[in-house]
């Protein structure tokens, strides 16, 4: 049986052979893809854009809607034709490229840190 680790709440300590394995490991793996060296496009969308690549990130902003709705202030990363959520944890840091600011993830909600 796997257990999780307290801050990426990654996957580890399956057995040798044990069924299921490739499942969560696969999902350790595209968890550190989308969050690990964490940029988004943007900050400030309330709707995911209509023509998103693979792999595109954003902050989902506050009062979003449409697929979007209910995910405000985790990471939305497109994968495989869908969204995927992240709730980011105290302290992550976050590059904003489309406002060149460095964001820190702190009492629940992005704040501006650094800004180019």
């Amino acid at each position: 049986m796997s257990k999780q680790d307290p801050n990426l709440h990654l996957n580890y300590g399956w057995e040798f052979r044990e069924s299921g394995w490739n499942i969560g490991i696969d999902n350790n793996l595209l968890k550190l893809g989308a969050i690990v060296h964490l940029s988004v496009i943007a900050d400030n969308l309330v709707i995911p854009p209509s023509n998103p690549n693979e792999g595109d990130r954003y902050i989902v902003h506050e009062g979003a809607y449409d697929v979007w709705l209910g995910h405000e202030r985790k990471i939305a990363v497109r994968r495989d034709g869908i969204w995927n959520f992240y709730v980011p944890e105290e302290g992550w840091l976050c590059w904003v490229k489309n406002r060149k600011v460095l964001r820190v993830y702190t009492d629940l909600v992005w704040e501006d840190l650094v800004s180019l």
